[in-house]
């Protein structure tokens, strides 16, 4: 089971993706393709995500500067990676559990 991404709404979520094959070692990025989608329990889409191939073996970083609209509660997130030879693969479904903020501006 993937552990849940937890932030507080209105935040910005900056997260690291290791592409790995199934033996756990880090893939050459190199002209993947990788797309991502955040998506409440009705499979309401809340959020395309940006996503960038860095220039660190088998990673990809995932940044939103501002969840702000995002409802509260668990949704539901995966990335499509395409390999530069065409060939598909999608990640688990991981739970990204957005909390209510305390702290106001």
């Amino acid at each position: 089971m993937t552990a849940p991404v937890t932030i507080k709404q209105g935040t910005s979520l900056i997260a690291l993706v290791a592409i790995t094959d199934d033996a756990g070692t880090a893939l050459d990025v190199t002209g993947f393709a990788i797309t991502g989608q955040v998506r409440d329990a009705n499979a309401n889409l809340v959020a395309n995500l940006p996503i960038t191939v860095t220039p660190h073996l088998g990673l990809a970083q995932i940044n939103v500067p501002d969840t702000s609209a995002w409802p509260l509660g668990t949704l539901r997130c995966d990335l499509r990676v395409v390999t530069a030879t065409g060939a598909i693969l999608q990640t688990q479904t991981f739970p990204v559990v957005v909390q209510r903020r305390v702290t106001t501006p």
